[in-house]
């Protein structure tokens, strides 16, 4: 559990589309975050009704 109390936070996150398999993914990466280990991470998302889903992007050979 994280706690911040009387802070502010400021994230930028990347919201896209890109083609994989010949289907078109939403993804969401984030560039910039007080969490280190989130930065540069990258996710596709699907939306089913009222629920996201997330499932994380396997990073690129030689990273």
């Amino acid at each position: 559990m994280v706690s911040i109390i009387n802070s502010f936070v400021f994230n930028v996150v990347q919201v896209g589309v890109e083609l994989k398999d010949h289907q078109i993914v939403r993804y969401l990466q984030i560039i910039r975050t007080p969490f280190l280990e989130y930065n540069l991470k990258k996710w596709h998302y699907t939306i089913i009704g009222k629920t996201v889903v997330f499932k994380p992007v396997s990073a690129p050979e030689g990273l």
